[in-house]
């Protein structure tokens, strides 16, 4: 809900951007929630360094060990097969309506673990 306040912050993660401004992206939102303090002073526990934003987990590739993927969950029309759609961000897609975050971490074996589910 806050994201839809004019003084929401971070700002390049507003719903909406000032009138005539382009709509506001995945790929600006994610650098601006990487210097948020709660985001900033995370470590990835096997890598050393920041946490780390990655497409997937692959399991037996220790190079995925402590990252983090974040994927969006787009709904499907009424009578679909499946009722939602999971996939990766691209650094274009707008920010102009709701999404449902699925928030991942990979473990020391590059297996997925599910964190959960946040409405953005």
């Amino acid at each position: 809900a806050s994201r839809s306040q004019p003084d929401s912050k971070p700002e390049a993660c507003a719903k909406t951007s000032g009138e005539g401004q382009a709509a506001h992206n995945w790929g600006a939102c994610y650098e601006a929630l990487k210097q948020t303090p709660e985001l900033a002073r995370l470590t990835n526990p096997y890598q050393g360094g920041p946490l780390g934003l990655i497409e997937a987990c692959v399991a037996g590739d220790l190079s995925t060990s402590g990252a983090l993927v974040i994927k969006r969950v787009d709904p499907n029309p009424p009578g679909s097969a499946t009722p939602v759609n999971v996939v990766n961000f691209s650094n274009d897609t707008t920010l102009e309506i709701s999404r449902v975050l699925q928030v991942k971490v990979c473990d020391r074996g590059g297996y997925t673990i599910s964190i959960g589910e946040v409405e953005f």
